[in-house]
């Protein structure tokens, strides 16, 4: 092969390397590209980067591009590059990416549930997501799932392209079976054909002779990258087939030698640096004294093909060529490499590039540089989404560092409790804090652990205290501050919580950071509810609170503060409607946050709402939207059996009902639901037929009633209780007992009970007299207009199943009943009359038993006839 020579004798080199235009591999992804799925595998060096840029190039569609490295190979690296290259299309993804992680470390689905994290940011994105290098991703399966996951979540709007060496655990065969993808663009489809040679051998500047090219193509089978720099290295033809028959990584390495042995020793110690850096950073390079680094990366790229630029300021290294380099320096002795890897971390140290700095200390083992580095920044690494770096750190650092250094102990300690080991955590914080002797570093870590402790419900008063008084950093100050108004608050220390309420506020009026403030006032809010102030003060902070952290993008405590804003207007104004609002709104910032605990919260509060109201379509949605939610903590699972118990007797299954209640009478925490949940389960038990049973729970419901209470809501559920206790008893033929309990309920407890009374008073009356049994069930269609239809649809079934067999004996029919006969008689069957009367199929179905049985018939068609016969029906 020849290469023209320059006027002053210099051989040409082809200039700077650009890689030939493909049409025919870019016209085959775009083939491809009408499914929303398109796979490129093949091995290294084929092209797949470069033909994925040529094809994203040419769309005038949305696109974006995910370049993955090394450090993404952990599920948390990889979401973290992934957010970082979504950033222009969701911005508060990367904001939120370590607290969504860190929440689904617990979990046993990680990756599926950081998917639906990641699809709330991305949900709205209608364009095209392309990743290239995946494989770098295939030794943490998770990544797998998040992704495959995501692809599914995304299915209508986002289209993706996908570059890798193997396709890993993507489920290739389900998706070609339902016509998701098209087969894979493979080696076959990027080797180079003749004319693509020509064309790459133009492109260097190299005469070669036809035949001479068609061996070279043969001999590399068409491997793109081989065949690239033989032609610019001037490779013959007679030099690659002695080797040809080793692998295609020895092609490559032979190759590299040609390059690497052709440039001067200035050109080699750079690329020696280059080797190891994540990405060719020009100011990195100029830290580390390259004071002319675009003209030698440039000067680069005219002898060699393995550099090419990514985005203004940075180039990329070829992978395999990297790895060469690498190797080259080690082949220097372990002195070297150690050298040349500390000398990499500094300079990315001094650009600010602390994360990739820290990676290649600790790939180095270069303890004395990873200490400081640690002790600077580690717990703010971990907060933006680094912990996987950290984590790197900390396990290459000797063993007396890791269980003496109070810095490490500490980030030891967030790393178990990230991991849900609690315990273990507290152990290593309260390791941490005894040897440290730096008072604002012992404050940061009994700050967290006292977070840790509040959330296990253990009393962090004593953690706190001995550091109010000191002097501290003014954000420091409000997070001991705000977190003792909590924990005094709990303690139901009423003055020092008050005290430690407005100290907090005060100095969050001094912190500039609005995320900072937002956790200060969520606090005081927090504190303040639990002290029963008054909501317009609660409710102040509350509000700041969650508007602070939205704008914030901090997600999860937003949606706290939505929870506690949901459950002020539930407790104080028994406002169902405001209450659904800040649920649902803390729903949304849950799922943006990745947060399951909020997300199971709002969920719950949605519930609690439906199942006042009685919507059953609405309640068995959210019951299945708890259940995605998945979760190993039995105690929060348990919360969803009432909702169970709920649908159960609203479908007349009252046995199923009170079975299931019985589990979960004594998890409930307000003494209201307590009451409210014995009172409900001792009427399924009536309606099941079992009164002594229910005599006793009705006797511990009142009990329970009697506790004194403050709050508006749990006097409005202990009110109900009663209420519901009377109907028991009124069911169970004690109908004296369910006077007296009617007679204890106080007028002054709002519209809603008023009403309540009143249509068990009704219920009351119709046990003595059957008559009655009509105008006592339109009583209890007030409680639908005032949002209570659940307790409605309760205790009007409960009282069609007890009074059944007396409403069955010989008589005049009800005027409920004349309807029924009459609506059968015009053609509709018992689930449209229900749907028409907004009472329940088994209702409807009773009222059929009855009028069977006063007609003396054997069935409905026979009942009918009669009906007809006597004028009964039209």
């Amino acid at each position: 092969m020849i290469r023209p020579v320059a006027a002053d004798g210099r051989i040409e080199t082809g200039g700077a390397f650009t890689p030939i235009l493909r049409p025919r591999v870019v016209d085959r992804i775009a083939s491809a590209a009408t499914q929303r799925i398109v796979l490129i595998v093949a091995p290294a060096g084929y092209g797949k980067s470069v033909a994925l840029r040529q094809y994203l190039d040419m769309l005038e569609v949305a696109h974006v591009r995910y370049d993955v490295r090394e450090e993404n190979a952990t599920l948390l690296g990889f979401v973290r590059g992934f957010a970082d290259a979504l950033h222009d299309v969701a911005p508060a993804a990367r904001k939120t990416v370590s607290g969504a992680y860190e929440k689904s470390r617990s979990s046993r689905t990680p990756g599926i549930d950081l998917a639906m994290w990641m699809h709330a940011h991305i949900k709205a994105y209608t364009g095209v997501i392309a990743i290239d290098d995946l494989h770098l991703a295939e030794n943490d399966p998770e990544i797998s799932k998040f992704l495959v996951s995501l692809i599914e979540r995304t299915k209508g709007r986002a289209r993706w392209v996908i570059a890798s060496r193997s396709s890993l655990d993507l489920p290739v065969g389900s998706w070609l079976a339902y016509g998701e993808m098209d087969l894979n663009i493979d080696e076959q489809d990027l080797k180079f054909t003749i004319e693509e040679a020509r064309e790459t051998a133009k492109a260097s500047r190299v005469g070669v002779r036809e035949e001479e090219l068609s061996e070279i193509l043969s001999m590399t089978e068409g491997w793109p990258t081989a065949m690239s720099f033989a032609l610019r290295t001037s490779t013959r033809s007679i030099d690659l087939r002695n080797i040809a028959a080793t692998t295609r990584e020895m092609v490559y390495r032979y190759l590299a030698e040609q390059v690497y042995h052709s440039l001067d020793g200035q050109h080699r110690d750079l690329l020696h640096f280059i080797g190891y850096l994540p990405e060719i950073d020009l100011e990195v390079l100029r830290v580390a004294g390259y004071e002319k680094a675009k003209a030698l990366v440039e000067d680069l790229r005219d002898r060699v093909s393995f550099i090419y630029p990514e985005r203004p300021g940075v180039y990329r290294c070829h992978d395999l060529f990297r790895d060469f380099l690498q190797h080259q320096v080690e082949l220097q002795g372990v002195l070297s490499a150690e050298g040349m890897a500390r000398r990499a971390g500094a300079a990315l140290e001094s650009a600010g590039h602390v994360a990739s700095a820290l990676n290649v200390y600790a790939q180095a083992q270069a303890t004395a540089d990873v200490l400081p580095l640690l002790e600077k920044h580690g717990f703010n690494l971990i907060e933006h989404g680094h912990a996987d770096v950290v984590q790197s750190a900390l396990d290459m650092l000797p063993q007396d560092l890791r269980a003496t250094h109070p810095v490490i102990l500490g980030m030891r300690a967030l790393g178990e409790a990230h991991a849900g080991r609690y315990d273990r955590a507290e152990s290593l914080l309260n390791r941490a804090i005894a040897r440290s002797e730096n008072t604002e570093l012992s404050a940061m870590l009994a700050v967290r652990l006292a977070l840790i402790s509040i959330n296990l419900g253990h009393d962090v008063i004593a953690v706190l205290e001995p550091f109010r008084g000191e002097t501290l950093s003014n954000t420091l100050a409000a997070e001991v501050v705000s977190l003792l108004a909590v924990a005094y608050a709990n303690a139901d220390r009423r003055e020092p919580a008050e005290s430690s309420i407005l100290q907090a506020e005060d100095l969050a009026s001094e912190i500039d950071a609005a995320g900072e403030r937002a956790k200060i006032l969520q606090r005081a809010g927090v504190a303040a509810l639990r002290l029963q102030m008054p909501a317009p003060r609660v409710e102040h902070y509350l509000a700041r609170a969650v508007t602070l952290a939205s704008e914030s993008g901090m997600f999860s405590l937003a949606a706290r503060g939505y929870g506690a804003l949901s459950n002020l207007v539930l407790f104080y104004n028994d406002d169902l409607t405001r209450s659904a609002w800040y649920a649902q709104q803390g729903m949304g910032a849950a799922t943006k946050a990745g947060d399951r605990l909020a997300l199971q919260n709002a969920l719950l509060q949605l519930m609690h709402v439906d199942g006042a109201r009685g919507n059953a379509d609405r309640l068995q949605k959210l019951e299945r939207q708890f259940a995605d939610v998945s979760t190993s903590d039995a105690t929060r699972m348990a919360l969803i059996i009432p909702v169970r118990a709920l649908l159960a007797a609203w479908e007349g299954r009252f046995d199923e009902a009170h079975r299931q209640l019985m589990t979960v009478l004594d998890r409930s925490v307000d003494e209201g639901d307590k009451a409210y949940w014995n009172a409900v389960c001792a009427l399924a038990l009536t309606a099941d037929n079992h009164p002594e049973q229910a005599a006793s729970l009705v006797r511990r419901a009142l009990d329970l009633a009697d506790v004194p209470a403050t709050l508006p809501y749990t006097r409005q559920y202990m009110a109900m209780a009663r209420a519901i206790c009377a109907a028991a008893e009124a069911f169970a033929g004690r109908t004296t007992s369910a006077n007296r309990i009617l007679h204890r309920l106080s007028s002054d407890t709002g519209p809603v009970i008023e009403a309540l009374r009143e249509a068990v008073s009704g219920l009351v009356r119709a046990v003595k007299n059957p008559a009655l049994r009509d105008d006592a069930i339109e009583r209890l269609q007030a409680l639908d207009s005032m949002g209570y239809g659940g307790i409605r649809k309760l205790l009007s079934g409960a009282f069609d199943r007890c009074m059944a067999h007396e409403s069955g004996s010989d008589g005049p029919l009800t005027r409920a009943e004349v309807v029924v006969l009459q609506a059968l008689a015009d053609g509709r069957g018992p689930k449209d009359i229900a749907l028409e009367s907004g009472r329940s199929v088994y209702t409807i179905q009773v009222h059929i038993k009855n009028i069977i049985k006063k007609l003396g018939c054997s069935g409905r068609n026979e009942a009918l006839t009669i009906a007809r016969k006597r004028g009964l029906v039209g």
